[in-house]
Order: structure tokens, then C-alpha cells, then sequence
């Protein structure tokens, strides 16, 4: 079963053109292996990565998430910015995990 925590998390204000980064931890609550098998993300301006794919239970690993708030133009890439992570793992549950980016890009 997967936990990932936080479910959200506001950059606040951010210049145009920064590189940011966030860390998430992902934790197999359950009494199984869990596996990662993909992360997504909603824009390509956003990338996510996890340490590690297989967590025996109790286990956990970081998800790092790089938001590049240049990717978008200008016109598309200021102000109130919401992206989402995808986590797609073998829990029965809850198949697909998200989570919550978010910025004011100045």
C-alpha cells in the first residue's frame, strides 16, 4: 500500500525562469513488496524521479520532483501554476497516487 506525504506542496512565489526542486517521501504501509512502476508527470516542464522502486513494507525512498518554471513561454508560464505527479504502483487499493505542485511564477 502506498503513502506518499506530503500530498502537496506550494513553491510560492518563484522568478520566471527557476530551476525548483521539491522531495516527496513514498512509503509501502502495506505488508507486501510494493512496486513503482511508473511516475509520471501533467507537463513536460515537470520531471519526477523515485530512489528506488521495490519498498518492502515500511519501507520508504524520495520522489524528487523538478519543476523548470522557464519551460513554459511566458505568455503560458506566469502566474498561478499547478502541475501533478502520477505514481503508478501494484497497490490494490489505490493503483494511482498523485500529487500536488504548485507556484506564482513572477
Amino acid at each position: 500500500r502506498i503513502d506518499v506525504s506530503p500530498k502537496t506542496f506550494d513553491f510560492g512565489k518563484v522568478k520566471y525562469g527557476t530551476i525548483i526542486n521539491h522531495s516527496f517521501i513514498v512509503k509501502n504501509i502495506g505488508s507486501e513488496v510494493l512496486e513503482i512502476k511508473r511516475v509520471s508527470t501533467s507537463c513536460s516542464c515537470t520531471t519526477a524521479k523515485v530512489g528506488k522502486e521495490n519498498l518492502g513494507p515500511n519501507e520508504e525512498t524520495t520522489l524528487l520532483v523538478t519543476y523548470d518554471s522557464g519551460a513554459m513561454g511566458k505568455a503560458h508560464g506566469q502566474g498561478r501554476q499547478e502541475r501533478i505527479i502520477f505514481i503508478r504502483s501494484n497497490d490494490p487499493v489505490n493503483p494511482q497516487a498523485e500529487v500536488f505542485l504548485s507556484a506564482e511564477i513572477k
